[in-house]
């Protein structure tokens, strides 16, 4: 499954359906936003649909075979509260009654993220957030507690995770950026005997527009960068929203190069308006490719 995610997708495998019964944005000129997602390895059209130019459902359509009937396979679903926060992001089988996942988004006065709570096969896991004047707490006394530490600009410095070894903690990742508040090096030890893995990333000077899917906090921070701060995630898998990392969000610009632990590359055709309409990137010597229209 990693290898269908390889590259800037939104992490939610979508497949096709007409843009008919969609809600398109209310000034499409002032924000282009993605109406499809193609594979050129796969059969199937991601579609999203929008209201305000807020993400509002994601529709995964599956090809039949001789096995099974083709068609909706799974139905993500996003809500927003009165302040226009994500308040609820809801995934369900469109055969099913009760969603596979359901997380749910609380937030301090001030708008930053107090607390996610997600309930899947049953179980519950609730994330609190603490925040002191130059770091997040996460999970603040318990075993797994996390410290997101932030540079001079509030951007994301490094993450230390408690040790199991002593009473302190160790570097789990640290970033690096460019002018442009781009991550140009991420080193990370994916547990405390592990070995260190480094990676640098190069990036072209157009527009990422995986951007528009991710949720702004008012402390220059975003809801997927934070949760991407906690992860155990697999690089040079580099996605935007994906299962395996949300390192894409961290980014202005998009991604050509990654070399290090692992690598990979990627290179773009754009449309009239700058921005990608296709992407093709290459990992293990797999060439691949994604499709991109916008309303």
């Amino acid at each position: 499954m990693k290898y269908r995610l390889i590259a800037l997708i939104l992490g939610l495998l979508l497949f096709s359906c007409s843009k008919e019964s969609s809600e398109i944005p209310n000034d499409p000129d002032e924000v282009q936003l993605i109406s499809s997602i193609s594979r050129d390895d796969e059969t199937g059209v991601d579609s999203l649909f929008y209201e305000n130019n807020r993400l509002k459902a994601v529709q995964e359509y599956i090809e039949g075979n001789e096995f099974f009937e083709g068609g909706i396979d799974y139905i993500t679903t996003y809500e927003y509260n009165s302040g226009n926060q994500l308040s609820q992001i809801s995934r369900i089988h469109s055969k099913s009654d009760i969603p596979d996942r359901v997380t749910r988004y609380f937030y301090n006065s001030d708008g930053t993220l107090k607390q996610r709570r997600t309930l899947y096969n049953s179980r519950e896991v609730i994330t609190d957030y603490t925040y002191e004047e130059e770091r997040i707490r996460i999970h603040v006394g318990e075993d797994f507690e996390v410290r997101v530490n932030l540079d001079e600009n509030r951007r994301i410095q490094n993450v230390e995770k408690k040790s199991f070894l002593n009473e302190g903690y160790y570097a789990f990742k640290t970033f690096e950026y460019d002018e442009n508040g781009n991550v140009t090096k991420l080193s990370i030890r994916q547990s405390e005997e592990s070995i260190l893995e480094e990676y640098s990333f190069t990036y072209d000077d157009k527009e990422n527009p995986f951007v528009v899917f991710d949720y702004k906090l008012p402390n220059g921070l975003s809801i997927k960068m934070l949760e991407e701060t906690e992860r155990v995630s697999n690089y040079p898998f580099i996605t935007d929203g994906s299962e395996d990392n949300y390192l894409g969000f961290f980014n202005t610009n998009n991604i050509i190069s990654c070399i290090g632990f692992s690598n990979s590359e990627y290179s773009y055709t754009y449309n009239e308006m700058d921005l990608p309409s296709k992407i093709t990137y290459d990992f293990l010597q797999n060439k691949s490719s994604l499709i991109l229209t916008y309303y």
